[in-house]
């Protein structure tokens, strides 16, 4: 039986959180849906909640494979998938009621490859609605829209499945989003529902908040490098940023550093300074902005004292 989306959860060692993400999903008001849940080699109790799971729901499939990473997952998902429109869910996230629905009725206006939704954040239990969408102009290229607006996540959105031709890079495993929009950027009907649609929890166990950085985490800086070598104008400097401010995140103030090979680190280093003069030349920074970025880049010894003190976040 072909469904109209197909709902695609990467799992690993969630057996905390992945019973009240499918229970948001069984609970939509809309329900020509599949879950696929691709199991990437959990090491805790995550496939038995799965499978109890599956006995409950008709509508759910179980894929398990060895731990590979979360693109690996996503791209298992996307193969075996039977609709015609694809949604990521992370396995600790969750989706308002109306959510599909909303989407839906969405695509009976317009025939759309992508749909955004809103999202709210959870951290600590506080909520915070986003607030970055600010272009709104659907005449611009897909990644263009989403780079501006820092939309990259996979999450929130309803894709056509036709809409994807290169998969995720299963090489990168921080950036792999941004990567994956970039490849597959084109010329495509969009739209954005200011309604919010996702349920981020931000998770302080996950890669993107962890102190150790191993040489994967470092993969996002190749992403990063590949878009801003093949962009122009706003995104290429909105890349730059984002690139050095990583560099300051990954191999400055983290406080573990695990077997970062020394010609990796001296090479991202040497980018870092000439993005810096690239963008000291242009009106993209604020004055505040360059005189941060010249204290950290030409007085790193200051911004790690920060760092030791935890105020870094002033620079």
């Amino acid at each position: 039986m072909s469904n109209l989306i197909s709902i695609i959860i990467p799992a690993y060692n969630c057996e905390k959180y992945i019973k009240r993400c499918v229970s948001s999903i069984e609970n939509q008001t809309f329900m020509d849906f599949e879950i696929i849940i691709v199991n990437d080699g959990s090491i805790d109790n995550t496939i038995q909640v799965c499978n109890e799971l599956k006995k409950i729901y008709s509508n759910i499939r179980v894929i398990t494979q060895k731990n590979s990473g979360v693109s690996s997952a996503r791209n298992i998902g996307i193969k075996n998938s039977n609709g015609k429109y694809l949604m990521f869910v992370d396995s600790d996230d969750t989706l308002p009621a109306d959510t599909l629905k909303i989407f839906t009725e969405i695509l009976k206006k317009d025939d759309y490859d992508i749909v955004f939704g809103n999202y709210v954040t959870i951290k600590k239990n506080k909520k915070f609605i986003n607030k970055s969408v600010k272009c709104r102009n659907d005449s611009i290229e897909v990644f263009d829209y989403i780079t501006i607006n820092y939309l990259w996540a996979p999450w929130g959105k309803l894709i056509k499945k036709s809409f994807i031709n290169m998969y995720f890079d299963e090489k990168v495993n921080i950036g792999e989003d941004a990567l994956f929009w970039f490849e597959n950027n084109k010329n495509c009907k969009y739209t954005y529902n200011e309604k919010v649609c996702y349920y981020y929890y931000e998770n302080s166990n996950s890669a993107m908040h962890k102190k150790v950085v191993s040489e994967k985490e470092l993969t996002c800086f190749m992403a990063f490098e590949k878009i801003i070598n093949n962009s122009n104008d706003i995104t290429k400097k909105i890349y730059m940023t984002q690139y050095i401010n990583n560099y300051f995140k990954y191999l400055v103030c983290s406080k573990d550093i695990q077997n970062i090979k020394k010609k990796n680190k001296e090479k991202i280093l040497t980018n870092v300074k000439l993005y810096y003069q690239e963008l000291r030349k242009t009106n993209y920074l604020s004055l505040i902005e360059k005189i941060k970025f010249f204290i950290k880049i030409r007085l790193t010894f200051i911004y790690k004292f920060f760092c030791m003190i935890n105020i870094s976040k002033l620079l």
